[in-house]
């Protein structure tokens, strides 16, 4: 994760870069935190808070992490509420906390959204999904209270969109902490949403190690094409997971036609 968020903040200053400078440039990083036995078991997404307020970031750089779909938490959150945490200066603040909700539920990431956009508005916006993914066949975050119930892509479409009208130019980025997310689907659903994915084809591996080649980020355009998600087709990307990020890239590239890998697979 401490490599995953070094990419993401140079990827938030490429995006600042690209922009007309100015002193009131801020970001806001929302992070879906769906913990399930990955904090449970092992403490993960409680190591991952930690690096996050470990992380310089400096001031105009705050996360903002809603948990939940986990038995146990090892960092104080209440596994029976989605508890909501400002991630600022080196320090993590309780902010709100809402009733308990399956975080594989659209409606659940939506609502997180919706109050986050209002309450931290900023000139950049991030977003994180973290936990499990399976790709294109069942999606990412599945949660343990729920049946391990997850965010299909349809899911991922629908909260998005029910967000667009409070975020006129999209998100500068979206990003999978999670296995197997890097697939042209993905692609396909987020490109009306955001100007960059970051996200991963391969499955983690303990340690974890995140450099380009395994994360790769690619700029999103409209128009895709979103005529793959069929019920075949998931499958056929899927058997492709394993091949090297460079040819996975490449295919982006040209099935969805509008996909464009701006990272080298040189490790970072």
């Amino acid at each position: 994760m401490k490599k995953f968020i070094s990419i993401l903040i140079v990827l938030a200053l490429c995006v600042s870069l690209c922009a007309v400078a100015s002193a009131e440039e801020d970001w806001t990083i929302f992070v879906y935190l769906c913990g399930a036995d990955l904090e449970s078991e092992n403490s993960m997404a409680t190591h991952n808070m930690q690096q996050m307020i470990d992380a310089n970031t400096g001031p105009n750089v705050r996360f903002v992490v809603e948990t939940g779909g986990a038995s146990s938490w090892h960092n104080g959150a209440n596994p029976d509420k989605l508890d909501r945490f400002l991630i600022t200066g080196g320090s993590s603040t309780l902010v709100d906390s809402q009733p308990s909700a399956s975080m594989g539920k659209a409606e659940t990431l939506a609502d997180f959204l919706r109050w986050g956009l209002a309450a931290y508005p900023a000139s950049h916006v991030g977003l994180v999904l973290w936990d499990h993914g399976s790709g294109s066949i069942n999606g990412v975050c599945f949660d343990e209270l729920n049946d391990d119930e997850s965010l299909y892509l349809t899911d991922l479409d629908k909260a998005l969109k029910s967000v667009q009208g409070s975020l006129p130019n999209g998100f500068d980025f979206i990003g999978f902490d999670a296995c197997l997310m890097g697939t042209v689907e993905t692609a396909a659903i987020l490109a009306p949403y955001a100007r960059y994915m970051v996200a991963s084809e391969a499955p983690a591996r303990l340690p974890l190690r995140i450099s380009a080649k395994s994360m790769p980020c690619v700029r999103l355009s409209m128009p895709m094409q979103r005529t793959c998600l069929t019920r075949r087709r998931p499958v056929q990307i899927m058997r492709r997971s394993h091949v090297p990020s460079q040819r996975l890239t490449t295919l982006a590239a040209t099935t969805a036609a509008r996909a464009i890998p701006i990272w080298s697979t040189s490790p970072v």
